[in-house]
């Protein structure tokens, strides 16, 4: 069964990621200013940091 699954296509191919982040922009006004001002935000707090940590929850794409 494992050998059959891993000769599968990905559902997640490479050229439908590209797709994806083409069209999100187009989708969602500013999508690409969250990520700015987020690097922004955090590079502030925790470069004063000795040893910056930093837990993600729910970063999930569903």
């Amino acid at each position: 069964m494992r050998d059959s699954m891993s000769k599968l296509a990905s559902p997640w191919e490479q050229a439908d990621g590209d797709q994806y982040i083409q069209s999100i922009s187009r989708k969602i006004p500013g999508y690409q200013l969250q990520y700015d001002l987020m690097d922004t935000l955090l590079t502030a707090r925790l470069d004063k940091r000795e040893k910056p940590r930093l837990l993600v929850v729910g970063a999930g794409g569903g």
